[in-house]
């Protein structure tokens, strides 16, 4: 696996991300999808560092403004689902991929 890094263009980050989505793996995963979809899309704008666990419980999961990270683990729970998941993809799917 290679690390992706400036020389990793938007397009094969995108190619990448949705080549995830699409996948079996993914396939009944909605709420995975959206928090994958979600933080790549910050990361590929070159935002990735104002992701909050906050802001990623209401703008990506729907949590309600009021949401709590302190009180509500979604974003922990579903992030470490989102690894385990992604884990899965690229042992079954696609080990070949370099970029992940």
């Amino acid at each position: 696996m290679i690390a992706p890094s400036s020389e990793t263009s938007v397009n094969q980050k995108i190619s990448a991300m949705e080549a995830v989505l699409a996948s079996r793996t993914f396939a009944r995963s909605d709420q995975l999808k959206r928090f994958l979809r979600y933080i790549c899309e910050w990361e590929i704008a070159g935002r990735g560092l104002e992701l909050s666990e906050y802001r990623i419980g209401v703008e990506a999961l729907g949590r309600p403004e009021n949401f709590s990270p302190v009180e509500d683990s979604i974003v922990r729970n579903r992030a470490h689902a989102l690894r385990k998941r992604l884990e899965e993809f690229y042992a079954q799917e696609a080990p070949e991929n370099l970029l992940r």
